[in-house]
């Protein structure tokens, strides 16, 4: 999932990451893990990534929300720090829309970060893997030939 530094924030502070529901408004399947990929690229919240153009954390996702709204997320025990946290709370509660939510596993930092640009990440599921072998995997390349 590619994250501009706010909400690489949102992952490693608060373990949740708000996937993109592409052209449809739902996901068809919830995924096993989420592997970050750091954007290069800044945002308006004034921080940066530590790790641009690089996969650097995974984590296992524990719970889903599909299509929920700010008010609904407002009562979600889990999600209410995100509502008291002046730097995510601005952005957050601004939102007019319905999006998906997920709870995750502290993420956990790769033996050494893996440049998305060494192989292509489209076209393989991160389910098909344990995550001990991704944390030690060198690049995508050695997962592929696993």
């Amino acid at each position: 999932m590619d994250e501009t530094p706010w909400f690489m924030y949102i992952a490693k502070k608060y373990n949740i990451w708000f996937p993109s529901s592409g052209k449809s408004k739902h996901w068809a399947t919830p995924t096993k893990y989420v592997a970050y990929y750091e954007t290069e690229k800044s945002d308006s919240s004034n921080l940066s990534n530590e790790n641009p153009k690089t996969i650097t954390y995974i984590a296992k996702n524990k719970k889903y929300w599909d299509a929920i709204i700010i008010n609904d997320a407002k009562s979600i025990e889990e999600l209410k720090p995100l509502f008291d946290d002046p730097i995510t709370k601005k952005g957050i509660s601004s939102w007019t829309h319905t999006f998906s939510v997920v709870l995750t596993e502290d993420p956990i930092r790769l033996k050494k970060p893996i440049k998305k640009g060494m192989a292509r990440v489209d076209g393989f599921s991160l389910n098909n893997f344990e995550l001990p072998k991704f944390i030690n995997a060198d690049d995508i390349e050695e997962l592929r030939n696993k």
